[in-house]
């Protein structure tokens, strides 16, 4: 939360997605994160009409890429059960039956409910500042054609990114009108199934942005990254102790993964020490998702809309970083001594005709004293 006393301007990131209206909405509407900057608003310009205040609340998006307002989860419009989870899709009408909706009755009560309970942590955020920001204001902004850059891996490996898009259906329609994608296209986006090689098609402009630009903006002790993109933000890691009890662990995603990697840049200079990171999503151009390498593998919504490939995310945070997540557990006296393993569980895709099938999968540590 910025407070900007002397201009009577509150700026505000939360990373979740304005979607709470759904799309049989016909009206201009600014959702739930307008309907939350309208009550900051009123709440701070007593008496006065919206919009003519003398403060503005200015409500943005953070990493919000897989972050939804839709509680209740997605269900099948068409007979009221939970759509199969880990294709998105109902046994009648596919995925186009298959919505998410919540926490209200309708799309009204929805934005409502979420847009106060945005209101009600920002205003809680903006009366709990305490700390001037003061310093000089800095800024750098880069050019980048995102459909041709080299990323150093390791000290061993490089790789590249491209542009295209995916969804496995229509491969067999794209391969008769349009031609099948080239093996380097192919196993540059593995294992993305290609819907259309829109790196390759620029009739009558191009379809995908190719130069795409990135930008830092620090003012004192604050630091505003911004993407064109929306990045993700937080997936769900789960293990078992194999016989014995479960654990979770909240493994960092690509939002999380940038702040970490720009503080820790940040903090290797005398004179920027403890800046606080922000994320501004959907800055400057839009470039669709921004998913870490472990998440494009699974290919659902988030990887298969990242079009420059797998290595998209290893650019823009960098190479020479390192994610690492820790799984802790306890054992009681109680239990018998051994040798224990750390099973762990996940899904992975694979084509089957033109249906994409995820299925589970396990896998086992090796022994662990």
């Amino acid at each position: 939360v910025l407070n900007a006393l002397q201009v009577k301007y509150g700026s505000l990131w939360f990373a979740v997605h304005a979607v709470s209206m759904n799309y049989t909405n016909l009206m201009v509407s600014s959702d739930n994160m307008g309907y939350a900057s309208y009550l900051l608003e009123q709440d701070k310009n007593r008496g006065c009409l919206p919009g003519q205040g003398p403060f503005v609340a200015g409500f943005s998006s953070s990493n919000l890429g897989d972050v939804t307002p839709n509680t209740r989860g997605p269900v099948c419009a068409n007979t009221g059960l939970p759509c199969d989870y880990l294709n998105s899709s109902c046994p009648v009408g596919g995925t186009k039956m298959c919505q998410a909706s919540g926490p209200g009755e309708d799309m009204f009560e929805s934005t409502r409910i979420i847009g106060h309970n945005i209101y009600k942590k920002a205003k809680e955020l903006y009366g709990k500042a305490d700390e001037e920001v003061t310093g000089f204001l800095h800024a750098a902004h880069q050019w980048v054609n995102m459909t041709d850059v080299t990323v150093q891996i390791n000290a061993t490996h490089t790789a590249r990114t491209w542009a295209v898009e995916g969804d496995p259906f229509w491969d067999g329609i794209r391969n008769a009108l349009l031609g099948e994608p080239s093996n380097e296209t192919q196993e540059c986006h593995r294992p993305k199934p290609i819907l259309f090689n829109t790196g390759e098609m620029s009739w009558p402009v191009p379809w995908h942005p190719e130069i795409v630009d990135v930008q830092i903006i620090t003012v004192g002790s604050v630091a505003v990254v911004a993407v064109p993109g929306e990045m993700t933000s937080l997936a769900r890691y789960s293990a078992r102790l194999v016989g014995y009890v479960d654990v979770g662990h909240n493994q960092t995603m690509a939002g999380r993964r940038l702040r970490e990697a720009v503080k820790q840049e940040l903090d290797s200079g005398s004179s920027l020490k403890d800046t606080v990171v922000v994320i501004a999503g959907l800055s400057n151009i839009y470039t669709h998702y921004i998913t870490t390498y472990e998440e494009y593998q699974i290919q659902r919504y988030e990887g298969a809309s990242t079009i420059y490939g797998p290595h998209t995310f290893h650019w823009v945070k960098g190479p020479d970083r390192t994610s690492n997540a820790t799984v802790e557990w306890h054992i009681p006296p109680s239990a018998w001594p051994g040798s224990y393993r750390i099973q762990h569980f996940g899904h992975h895709k694979e084509m089957k005709g033109f249906r994409p099938v995820i299925t589970a999968y396990q896998g086992t540590s090796e022994t662990e004293l």
